[in-house]
């Protein structure tokens, strides 16, 4: 057990110590095959179209390589060590490398099937498709590839690609590696190739996102700023359900100020501790999950309509684990790729997430109806109006977080994503605003507000079936049960409502009160 502990906190340790990486791709012992390639695609920005300018990249577009290639034996019959080969090094753009290779149908044990090949062969010299044996077949289009290159490497001497190449227009670049002639073998790289923008070493898809955590992190400041204020003015009366948003607050600011300084590391030195990353992503999920904890039990009527959730906190409590762990995992795999894409564990995870999900929304609207009515038949408008605003901001909210998922998928399979790699940071940020308002909406209803009435300490109140009336108020007489007209449980009630300011001006909650009683009196 100890030793699987230990191993556990090695592995933590050593994935929080690890460096990721933005635009400074690290290749070490990268192996290329032969007939394979090996891609990177990095957004970039010109001088003049640039969102920003600064240091580190100070207004300069460029590209970077410092490589090394050597070869070995892959026990093919065509690999031949003595003979002089080469390997190509190619930039060019999104547009041009959707165009590189050719499809060609070729016989498999499951009957013919188009494959792409991307080398040129003499099949495909035959068919028109290149001119050069061995080399990338690159299609004829409107613009050439901004760099081409073949490292030779000799028998006895390495392949090295030691340059810096100046990006000239604005647009979603892609770094490719081909090993075209077979008797190559296996070719490894060792080296760096690094990408840097006028601004720094972000790439252009993940720049948005430093000033956009900058912006939360202020909002998360002012936010906690104004409400530690008004908890403070009003700490004789504060409620569960705001010490709990406080809480939400707090997890707001970590997450924020998290991933902020991982984006601002990640562009000031092309790599950040992972660590930082993580932590933002496991605040962020704590707060989703909390927040939807939160709901739901305000959805209950805790404090308004029941003072303890009885059987169901377990429920809660079991539902709101499952929903931390996928959502963890899910984020994480989401935050800790660079593909501009979704990757299939992202759908596998997505699957139980979106069941969780709709459990959680089932069970708060539906609480949220029963609420609604219990006030209803206790006759309390302003509580009422507070509880279906609640529903409705929920409502929106489920709207949009409904609607976010359609639309990311139309942009992927229609190609929107690539073509406008600029505003794909807007999906996954579009979460992030979506809570945020939730909690807004939250501190606004259940805001700490001053109560004109003088403070009832209570050390137990009894839960009060919803119908019944505790035995101990109850009033016998002429062998009937009368309840009193304002009972010890409505005036502890009154007090626990005024906390959330609802009471109604003008002696009006008594008169609710008051009235519902006097339905009961026996005259």
């Amino acid at each position: 057990m100890r030793c699987v502990l230990f191993a556990s906190l090695s592995i933590i340790v050593s994935i929080l110590r690890h460096d990721a990486s933005a635009s400074v791709i690290d290749y070490h012992a990268k192996q290329l095959p032969y007939g394979y390639l090996d891609f990177h695609r990095t957004g970039m920005y010109s001088r003049s179209t640039a969102p920003a300018i600064g240091s580190p990249g100070n207004g300069q577009s460029y590209v970077r390589f410092d490589l090394v290639f050597t070869r070995f034996d892959d026990h093919s019959d065509s690999y031949d060590a003595y003979i002089p080969t080469s390997v190509e090094v190619l930039v060019l753009t999104q547009e041009d490398f959707n165009r590189l290779g050719y499809e060609r149908t070729v016989q498999t044990q499951f009957g013919p099937s188009k494959q792409r090949i991307f080398c040129c062969d003499e099949e495909a010299q035959a068919a028109g498709e290149c001119f050069e044996l061995n080399t990338l077949i690159t299609a004829e289009g409107p613009t050439p590839p901004i760099f081409r290159k073949e490292i030779e490497m000799l028998p006895t001497k390495l392949g090295h690609l030691a340059m810096k190449l100046d990006i000239p227009n604005e647009d979603l670049y892609v770094t490719v590696f081909g090993s075209c002639n077979a008797q190559t073998g296996l070719t490894q790289m060792d080296g760096t190739v690094t990408w840097l923008n006028p601004y720094g070493y972000l790439p252009g898809e993940q720049y948005a996102y430093m000033p956009f955590f900058e912006y939360l992190v202020a909002i998360a400041l002012i936010t906690a700023v104004v409400w530690f204020i008004m908890c403070a003015y009003h700490w004789r009366e504060i409620l569960a359900v705001q010490i709990g948003i406080s809480f939400l607050i707090l997890l707001f600011m970590l997450e924020t100020s998290f991933h902020y300084m991982y984006y601002l590391q990640l562009n000031k030195h092309g790599t950040s501790k992972v660590g930082l990353l993580i932590a933002g992503v496991t605040f962020n999920t704590l707060k989703r999950t909390f927040m939807r904890t939160l709901i739901l039990s305000t959805s209950m009527g805790i404090g308004v309509t029941r003072q303890t959730l009885g059987p169901s906190q377990y429920k809660i409590f079991v539902l709101s684990a499952f929903y931390f762990i996928f959502a963890e995992a899910q984020y994480l795999v989401e935050n800790l790729t660079t593909a501009p894409t979704p990757i299939l564990p992202e759908y596998f995870l997505m699957v139980p997430l979106v069941a969780l999900d709709m459990g959680f929304a089932t069970w708060i609207f539906r609480e949220l109806i029963r609420t609604i009515v219990r006030l209803k038949e206790r006759r309390q408008t302003r509580k009422i109006r507070v509880f279906r605003r609640l529903q409705v901001a929920l409502a929106v909210a489920v709207g949009f977080g409904t609607l976010i998922p359609f639309v990311h998928v139309w942009a992927i399979h229609t190609g929107w994503l690539v073509t406008h790699w600029q505003l794909g940071w807007i999906f996954r940020s579009s979460w992030h605003v979506v809570y945020e308002i939730v909690l807004l909406t939250i501190m606004y209803l259940w805001r700490p507000r001053t109560r004109a009435r003088e403070r009832i300490e209570m050390e137990e109140v009894s839960v009060v079936e919803e119908g019944k009336r505790p035995k101990e108020l109850e009033m016998t007489q002429a062998g009937s049960k009368v309840a009193p007209e304002d009972t010890t449980l409505e005036i502890v009630e009154k007090q626990l409502y005024e906390g959330l300011g609802l009471a109604e001006e003008d002696g009006n909650v008594l008169g609710e009160e008051s009235g519902s009683a006097a339905a009961h009196k026996v005259e």
